[in-house]
């Protein structure tokens, strides 16, 4: 180590290493957490530890459609499969209750893409300062995620999220940019020049 190490101005932590606050806290070195998906996953996940906090229930497949505060409509049960079991729910709760406690959240989006998600964000005086900072592009063309599952829910167009988008928005739209940020945490910069 050098004689005069420059002070740590921050510990940056992975938006699923939340741990990682408290050991920056009790390092007393302020935190922040990179949230790689966009600002309308990261309201929903706040929602959830919102819920939880509340005492609300978990979400079910008989519920009606959800009115989440990120969402500009109505959420159906079914196009929040991260969320079908009590396990990942939980999860995601905690980790937005833990996000609450880091001193900023820097989101891999902007303001003009999720422009009703960043404004609900903003809007809170309980969260941490949120610093728009997408979005993250891969120039190079090679998906940070090449796993079956992505490939499953994305490919072909028929799959139950591609319809339910569909319906809510014409091929092409905007919408899908958000969907594809918060699914590969960055764009291809193919994609960008096929879509936007």
């Amino acid at each position: 180590m050098a004689d005069n190490p420059a002070p740590i101005a921050s510990v940056v932590v992975d938006m699923f290493c939340t741990a990682f606050i408290d050991v920056a806290r009790e390092l007393g070195v302020p935190s922040h957490v990179f949230f790689t998906s966009g600002a309308a996953f990261l309201a929903m996940v706040l929602y959830l530890s919102d819920r939880e906090d509340r005492g609300e229930p978990k979400f079910r497949p008989t519920d009606p459609d959800y009115t989440i505060p990120c969402f500009s409509d109505p959420v159906p049960y079914r196009v929040l499969p991260l969320l079908h079991s009590d396990v990942d729910y939980e999860a995601f709760a905690n980790h937005g209750r833990k996000f609450k406690d880091s001193n900023g959240i820097i989101v891999n989006t902007f303001s003009e893409a999720e422009s009703h998600a960043v404004s609900a964000l903003l809007a809170r005086n309980d969260i941490p300062p949120i610093f728009n900072v997408g979005p993250l592009i891969d120039h190079k063309g090679k998906s940070v995620s090449g796993s079956d599952a992505v490939k499953r829910r994305w490919g072909g167009g028929d799959s139950e999220m591609q319809r339910w988008r569909s319906e809510k928005q014409g091929q092409g739209s905007g919408l899908g940019l958000g969907y594809r940020v918060a699914d590969f945490g960055c764009l291809t910069g193919q994609w960008l020049g096929n879509k936007v």
